[in-house]
């Protein structure tokens, strides 16, 4: 699933690559047999990683680029 990707790209500080799979799938569905949308996934996935402390300086970023509250 591309949302891992993702993820793994940020943490291994593949900036780029993780910047454009995030925004490649900005207002699309996540999976067709998932109604939520890619962000709200994206929102979920990283309230999760900071409750277990993991952090990165991109995620607010790519909040921004994905029009995420927090």
């Amino acid at each position: 699933i591309d949302t891992n990707r993702a993820h793994a790209m940020l943490f291994l500080n593949r900036s780029a690559e993780a910047k454009a799979l995030y925004s490649m799938h900005k207002g699309k569905p996540v999976a067709s047999d998932d109604d939520r949308t890619w962000e709200q996934v994206i929102a979920e996935d990283f309230a999760e990683f900071r409750k277990a402390g993991l952090t990165h300086s991109m995620i607010a970023e790519i909040e921004k680029d994905l029009a995420i509250a927090r």
